[in-house]
């Protein structure tokens, strides 16, 4: 199943208990959420991966699919389903030139972009997808200028890759999205806080 079957992107926001984390994403499965996005940059590595591990099971349970952020060595664990790197790792990774090696062809790597700079970089390592932000203005980049619709539909023709739209973004969202070339939208507060 390729990133283009899907619509809606679940990025994990902040959870305080494991229960809590587990609860909401029981919860977006229900809804029909079928691609998440686990990030919880506050966690140590030794309680991080174990969590992204048990996570990816209960999300492949639910007929969906999980991509985490990390190293990219964590490719080789046959229980990652895929990544998601930062511009940061990205920049880095074309700039070494360095090959994302994958374990198996079904994982996934995604990456986030914001302009046409970090789209080729994306294409460069064969990404399966892309988010693109910010597309509205959000409380969490309060200081980054927002892409705006017209901007954001010119960057996404440039992908060859599905491409979700990330940054304010609600389910009211994705037919506009897709409208303007978009695979969908990818967000936090929409499937997070319902």
């Amino acid at each position: 199943m390729t990133a283009r079957a899907f619509d809606r992107y679940m990025i994990t926001g902040h959870f305080t208990t494991n229960e809590m984390l587990f609860d909401r994403i029981n919860r977006a499965l229900a809804q029909g959420v079928r691609l998440i996005q686990f990030r919880a940059a506050w966690l140590e590595t030794s309680e991080y991966i174990p969590l992204a591990q048990a996570l990816s099971d209960v999300v492949h349970a639910g007929g969906a699919r999980l991509v985490i952020k990390g190293d990219h060595t964590l490719l080789a664990q046959s229980w990652c389903h895929g990544l998601h790197f930062t511009s940061e790792q990205l920049a880095a990774i074309t700039a070494g030139q360095k090959h994302v090696q994958k374990h198996d062809n079904r994982q996934l790597i995604a990456a986030s972009c914001h302009d046409a700079t970090e789209i080729n970089q994306a294409q460069a390592i064969s990404a399966d997808f892309i988010t693109l932000s910010p597309i509205h203005p959000t409380p969490s980049h309060p200081v980054t200028p927002p892409l705006g619709l017209a901007q954001a539909a010119k960057l996404t023709t440039t992908a060859t890759m599905p491409v979700f739209w990330l940054g304010g973004m609600t389910t009211k969202d994705i037919a506009t999205a897709q409208r303007m070339g978009a695979c969908g939208i990818a967000a936090i507060r929409e499937f997070w806080c319902q």
